[in-house]
């Protein structure tokens, strides 16, 4: 299983949200895509983007669940891809501090994932980031 995910800071000009978009696949087939406004404002990508790494990784663990259930094997952690660097580097860093109360939540949802082999996160170009269609549109 593969997923993909970014976000467009400062999408909505009237309420200042961010946008989340979110693409799964399994065997390079789309099988589920998401994307909506994010509950918080964020004031910088960062932020805007852990948001969308926990979303993204919840959903994982959903589609994980119900893959499950629906007897399909679940082979090892799922890539999961994102165009933002400080983001994917900050995942393999278990003492990280953040200043925002909701930000240090993603970064920790996002963290043990990674910890306990659920997901592994990975650098993807930003132009390759097929996510990009579904939060910059």
């Amino acid at each position: 299983m593969t997923s993909f995910f970014d976000a467009n800071l400062y999408h909505d000009l009237i309420s200042g949200k961010s946008v989340t978009g979110i693409l799964h696949q399994l065997n390079k087939t789309p099988i589920d895509w998401y994307s909506k406004s994010q509950l918080t404002v964020e004031t910088a990508t960062f932020g805007s983007e852990h948001v969308a790494a926990r979303t993204c990784t919840e959903q994982v663990i959903d589609l994980h669940l119900t893959l499950r259930y629906l007897g399909v094997p679940i082979n090892g952690p799922t890539m999961v891809l994102d165009d933002s660097e400080s983001v994917i580097n900050s995942a393999d860093i278990p003492h990280s501090k953040m200043h925002k109360r909701w930000v240090a939540l993603s970064y920790h949802r996002v963290r043990y994932a990674v910890a306990v082999g659920i997901i592994n996160v990975h650098h993807i170009a930003g132009k390759k980031n097929p996510a990009d269609i579904l939060s910059k549109h």
